[in-house]
């Protein structure tokens, strides 16, 4: 039998243009209400086109996916964010891009060695784990 992944979605409120105290109160402001929303949340570290970004990981129901994913890209247009990253049951991740409400397919969300992570563009750090998306069956 399988076991049932959660869906995820990684969401950041950071801005590169933005100083870091207003960085550190727009990541505040999501994360308080992603969890007065009622979503299950863990602060990460995200990396997207080189910029290192205090970035949140939100955990979907499946039940009622297309709903919460409706929730982050709303968060992603608040935000001004150019994309948030959409991880499914079976690790296929997609980066969708809320103002256009696009979506590109990146592969599989994979478990990487820190020496592999550092080397991309973009990834992410869960503590000591490091995660990028592999392309596999992207072409």
């Amino acid at each position: 039998m399988r076991k049932v992944k959660t869906p995820f979605v990684i969401i950041s409120a950071e801005r590169f243009t933005l100083t870091n105290g207003e960085n550190q109160k727009r990541h505040q402001d999501l994360l308080t209400q992603l969890k007065k929303d009622g979503f299950k949340t863990k602060v990460v570290e995200g990396v997207y086109h080189g910029q290192t970004e205090k970035s949140i990981l939100v955990l979907l129901d499946s039940k009622f996916l297309s709903v919460d994913l409706g929730y982050m890209k709303n968060y992603g247009m608040i935000f001004d964010q150019e994309s948030i990253l959409f991880v499914d049951s079976d690790r296929k991740a997609e980066l969708h891009f809320p103002a256009t409400n696009k979506a590109e397919k990146l592969g599989n969300f994979v478990a990487v060695t820190k020496g592999i992570a550092i080397q991309c563009n973009n990834y992410t750090q869960d503590g000591q784990d490091y995660y990028v998306c592999d392309l596999a069956g992207v072409a």
